[in-house]
């Protein structure tokens, strides 16, 4: 072993080891070259316990609780590849900077203030705003899909809700343009997405929405169906006709074409539905049921 500095032969009279003949000690000489910067740093500080500046086969090694300096360099011509090392209580290396870069093998990499701050561990960046832990940004992948990765954006059960926002300048404050609130809070309802803005799907689909109470159009605005609607047994409510036109979306119309105007339910249970035709001249209307 590398810690071993001599070695010692005892000589006894035959029969126990009580009555000692001779003692011989032999130096054990470690050759240089087989020792590592960690094995010379330990020896010349003896084990760390001993500050100071050492100078060992043309290496300088400091062993010291404060050192104030200006700039520390390290690698660069002449020392190309300089790295910086660090250590638990125990010893054991939990990160480094050399030439691959910055990594942590155990630990957190910090930046907070009094309000907010980011950690970096577990490869994920980890964000709290005073002492509350709000969320994570990492990488994750699908429970039951193990094989697709994805990045993900988790709001933890301490945060209150998710936002995008925007501000016009430099001292204004952000405005929320698309927030999920996970609690109920003010105007917000806990399990929505509120936008705080138009949203433009820029002629892409809007799939499968369905309005959970109401769905209006505001006044004077335009809406254009291209394809058939399907009221699916409901009734449609104060719709009037203008500028009627044929069918392909061209040519003025005229003709007629069947509606339900009236659901009346009788006493028996039965319903009674009154149909009739609308009719159309040149794409104005002339004559409804009723």
């Amino acid at each position: 072993p590398r810690d071993v500095v001599a070695l010692r032969c005892t000589l006894y009279a035959a029969g126990g080891t009580t009555q000692m003949l001779d003692m011989q000690s032999i130096a054990v000489v470690v050759d240089v070259d087989a020792l590592t910067h960690e094995d010379i740093f330990d020896k010349l500080t003896n084990g760390g316990k001993i500050q100071g500046i050492y100078a060992e086969n043309g290496n300088i090694y400091i062993n010291a609780t404060y050192i104030k300096s200006g700039m520390l360099t390290l690698g660069g011509s002449g020392n190309q590849y300089g790295s910086l090392r660090m250590l638990d209580a125990s010893g054991k290396k939990i990160g480094g900077w050399d030439k691959n870069g910055i990594y942590v093998d155990g630990g957190a990499i910090y930046c907070k203030t009094s309000d907010s701050g980011a950690s970096l561990y577990g490869g994920r960046i980890h964000l709290t705003h005073g002492t509350t832990e709000v969320g994570n940004i990492g990488a994750n992948y699908h429970a039951g899909y193990e094989s697709r990765k994805g990045l993900v954006f988790d709001l933890d059960s301490t945060g209150a809700y998710m936002a995008w926002a925007a501000r016009t300048s430099s001292t204004g404050s952000y405005i929320i343009k698309l927030l999920y609130s996970s609690k109920t809070f003010g105007d917000y309802k806990a399990g929505r997405l509120y936008l705080g803005c138009d949203m433009d799907c820029n002629d892409y689909s809007f799939r499968k929405f369905k309005a959970a109470d109401s769905f209006s159009i505001a006044n004077n605005t335009e809406c254009n169906v291209y394809s058939n609607i399907d009221y699916h047994d409901w009734t449609a409510k104060n719709i009037g006709f203008d500028n009627i036109v044929a069918f392909d979306g061209y040519a003025p119309f005229s003709g007629t074409f069947p509606v339900v105007y009236k659901i009346v339910a009788n006493s028996d249970g039965s319903i009674t539905w009154y149909t009739g035709n609308v009719k159309v001249r040149s794409g104005g209307i002339t004559a409804v049921p009723g």
